[in-house]
């Protein structure tokens, strides 16, 4: 099974969450929505980093369409999840000030 192979089997698993969201504003959400796609590709996206990868070294995956993700319609269907991830990266920055220079030197 290759990468297209494993995305077009686990679609429906991997946005899930994010068609669950989308269907609160539009009952008619699916998993192959350019929007809900995109936005599951930019999770994706923050795991692949983690290894030191990026979605573009996986060709066969569909490109994040950022454009989309900028859109009114992308802010109302993930307000909940936007200011969770804000309070997320709030409570990181603030743990990173509490590193000292040896912890700081391993994460930076």
């Amino acid at each position: 099974m290759d990468i297209r192979d494993l995305w077009d089997t686990y679609l429906p698993a991997l946005t899930e969450d994010f068609v669950h969201a989308a269907r609160q504003l539009d009952e008619n959400a699916a998993s192959e929505d350019p929007l809900i796609v995109s936005r599951t590709l930019l999770e994706i996206e923050d795991y692949v980093r983690q290894c030191r990868k990026c979605l573009e070294d996986f060709s066969e995956l569909p490109a994040i369409q950022y454009d989309l993700l900028n859109c009114n319609r992308h802010t109302q269907l993930f307000a909940d999840e936007t200011s969770f991830a804000q309070d997320k990266l709030q409570q990181i920055l603030e743990g990173i000030s509490l590193l000292n220079n040896e912890q700081f030197s391993i994460v930076m």
